[in-house]
């Protein structure tokens, strides 16, 4: 017996944490990426803002 079987019901709870457990670590790495694409940029703007702090 494989571990999938084709003739299996397959519950929509259980494509509901699939799709929320993609999403969150989408979201996770993607945020990641973008702090370190953006971050620099940002902190120097924001200190230019502030008066060169």
């Amino acid at each position: 017996m494989g571990a999938i079987n084709p003739y299996e019901k397959v519950n929509s709870l259980w494509l509901v944490v699939a799709a929320a457990c993609i999403y969150v670590l989408a979201y996770r790495f993607y945020g990641r990426c973008l702090a370190k694409e953006l971050g620099a940029r940002l902190f120097a703007f924001a200190c230019i803002g502030l008066g060169g702090l």
